[in-house]
Parts: structure tokens; C-alpha cells; sequence
């Protein structure tokens, strides 16, 4: 059986980003650790059939785009980002 993954576009200014729903493997493993919004972004988007790095993703996103992409691949995942976090979104 083929693997079924839900998978978004999304358009930030322009600039597109093919995002794809978190497995419940990945948020069981961001609700055990300490994994920063990049890293989040990254694995959503190499599920999409993306293959980037995180060196690559530092170089694309600015911190506008940063913070915009992790709450869509949240929210698309059913989840949301933790009331009063400050700095570096954490899922």
C-alpha cells in the first residue's frame, strides 16, 4: 500500500513551499523533545518530497517566513504553538 500523505502549498509573498502533514511518529517525538521550528519546517517539508537540509533552510527563511511556516505546518497537523512561548518557536 502506497503512503498517503496530506500535503499543502503554501504562499508566502510570492515565494511557495510544498508542506506536508506531521505523522503522529514526529509529534510524539517534538512533544518529547527540544526541537526548534527549523527543524519542524524541515521534516514537513521532506515528507513533501522535499530534500533539504537544515543549512539550506537557514539560508532560504528569514524570520518572518520562519515563524509563518511552522504555524501552518502546525495548524495543518492539528496542533497549535504553546501559549507564551517566547524566542525560538517550539513545537
Amino acid at each position: 500500500m502506497s503512503e498517503q500523505i496530506r500535503k499543502k502549498v503554501v504562499t508566502l509573498d510570492g515565494a511557495e513551499f510544498t508542506i506536508a502533514e506531521l505523522s503522529l511518529k514526529q509529534v510524539k517525538a517534538l512533544a518529547q523533545a527540544d526541537t526548534s521550528s527549523v527543524q519542524v519546517i524541515l521534516q514537513s517539508m521532506n515528507r513533501a518530497g522535499g530534500s533539504f537540509t537544515e543549512e539550506q533552510l537557514e539560508e532560504i527563511l528569514g524570520p518572518y517566513s520562519r515563524n509563518s511556516l511552522f504555524d501552518e505546518i502546525l495548524a495543518f497537523s492539528g496542533l497549535k504553538r504553546e501559549a507564551g512561548a517566547a524566542g525560538e518557536p517550539q513545537a
